[in-house]
């Protein structure tokens, strides 16, 4: 991101640099933002009015706020004044948050940043877009026939076109590395607690977390700022004297699950890492899948809990996929989770001991290249979930670009580091950023029509009669009532996941 000094260099004569910075992206948003499913709301007109006011206070020789001319993209379940917060579902509290500023937004704008919008995502933070419903289809930047990750979908396609200069996102699982990762940008989920969530529609109200998204580690840290009680970090040239941590044996495990061109960026990324002056130790992780298992659980059940009056009255309301994920959540019993729970406190207390001489652990943000919107991924669906263990122990953790592989598809390196060291993730990013051998380019300008996304049931096999009546006997509880389709997806769920 420019500072106010340089945005907008080639503004006219009588138009101030950050009205015309603001003006450039605004007609780039003009020419992807249909087609690439960005903005479920735009602001131009209010972006504008905050743009021309830096202007006039920068003309009058004004000493201009920290983020003064930053634009910045909001996901759409964080509250700004003159935009409903739909989460994108056509089931939601309207008007939330009496139609203001969630407090993290209102300290972006008293930071002069700029909010340009509201940005789509997958529906209440679960799962992906039903095509159905009438809400944008976001596309991923470097190949629109492929999912751009989720659930802060459109916040990352805007970073990532240029759209916006940075963007909030939410993280539960991953909802924010996860697209971060799929688009070629960097992604930083803070520690849990660290950020205000207040005015922020909770998806899973234990494990959510608000973090920033943008090209770079140190633009995350500019918005971290302001939105969080921390000051930017001391940057480095260098790190020498940090250690940090690789579960070898852990992705030696996953074997053809992690991608060959992944795991070849991986080691080349170490490498860069040691050359600057990192050194690399060799941990184990036993607690690994535990933690990956509570966080999915938890997150499941607490969708369902927060969802499931609505659920029983407006079931057709709901996208497909985020009905079918909050339906697995009613199957997990209070004691399950009780001992779940019980459980994490143990698994997570291991973890942090083995933080203590570690400055970071290293392992890719995501197993595979972001998947085609014509594979069938639910939960459950095989892949590996690279991101979700260290929202469970509340860790600060990062994605950031590590070059794209032989499909021109972003390849991303994920750093986790202590609770409350959100700073030194940062610093360790930043030095790994400028100093990488592969910088990405810019996604490549898109010039065919882009084709329409499937339908996500279209061939899929129908449970037979006599396991639709089992199913439902199981689902009459829960007081849902599911489709054909529905249950053949819930079905398949349950059964990936041992239930």
């Amino acid at each position: 991101m420019q500072d106010v000094g340089s945005v907008g260099a080639e503004a006219s004569a009588g138009e101030g640099r950050v009205t015309a910075h603001l003006e450039s992206q605004l007609a780039k948003t003009d020419l992807l933002d249909s087609a690439f499913g960005v903005y479920i709301a735009r602001l131009d007109n209010e972006a504008l009015q905050a743009a021309r006011t830096l202007d006039a206070a920068a003309e009058r020789g004004e000493q201009l706020p920290a983020l003064a001319g930053m634009t910045i993209a909001v996901k759409d379940l964080i509250a700004v004044r003159g935009a409903a917060t739909t989460a994108q579902s056509l089931v939601h509290e309207d008007p939330w948050f009496d139609g203001q500023d969630a407090p993290i937004v209102a300290q972006l704008r008293t930071a002069g940043a700029i909010i340009t919008g509201k940005t789509s995502m997958a529906e209440h933070a679960a799962g992906r877009i039903d095509p159905a419903k009438p809400f944008p289809v976001p596309r991923n930047p470097w190949d629109p026939s492929r999912w751009p990750g989720g659930s802060s979908s459109g916040s990352a396609i805007a970073v990532s076109l240029g759209l916006a200069d940075a963007a909030l996102g939410s993280d539960t699982t991953g909802s924010l590395r996860i697209p971060a990762a799929f688009c070629g940008i960097t992604g930083f989920r803070p520690s849990t607690g660290l950020v205000n969530g207040t005015g922020c529609m909770a998806a899973s109200p234990t494990l959510d977390t608000m973090g920033p998204m943008a090209k770079s580690a140190r633009d995350c840290a500019r918005v971290l700022s302001v939105i969080a009680p921390i000051a930017e970090p001391e940057w480095r040239d260098s790190l020498a004297n940090v250690r940090i941590g690789v579960p070898k044996a852990l992705i030696d495990s996953w074997g053809d699950k992690l991608d060959s061109e992944i795991r070849e960026a991986f080691e080349r990324s170490l490498t860069e890492l040691q050359n600057l002056g990192a050194t690399i130790v060799d941990i184990e992780l036993p607690e690994w899948d535990l933690l990956t298992s509570a966080t999915m659980l938890i997150t499941a059940q607490e969708l369902f809990a927060g969802h499931a009056e609505t659920l029983r009255a407006r079931w057709i309301d709901y996208g497909r996929s985020f009905r079918r994920i909050a339906a697995i959540g009613g199957f997990v019993p209070g004691e399950k989770i009780s001992a779940v729970r019980t459980a994490l406190t143990g698994a997570c207390g291991a973890l942090l001991t083995r933080l203590n001489d570690l400055d970071a652990i290293a392992i890719p943000t995501w197993a595979q290249p972001p998947a085609a919107y014509d594979e069938s991924l639910e939960m459950g669906g095989g892949e590996l979930n690279l991101t979700a263990a260290w929202a469970a122990a509340g860790l600060p953790c990062i994605a950031t670009p590590m070059g794209l592989d032989s499909r021109g598809l972003p390849m991303s390196l994920q750093l986790a580091g202590k609770p409350g060291d959100d700073l030194r993730v940062l610093e360790i990013t930043d030095c790994f950023e400028r100093s990488s051998a592969n910088p990405l380019p810019e996604p490549p300008e898109w010039t065919a029509e882009i084709e329409a996304v499937p339908d996500p049931d279209q061939g899929k096999t129908l449970l037979t009669q006599e396991e639709s009546a089992a199913l439902a006997a199981m689902l009459a509880p829960l007081g849902i009532s599911p489709e054909p389709h529905d249950f053949a997806a819930i079905h398949g769920m349950l059964k990936a996941l041992g239930a």
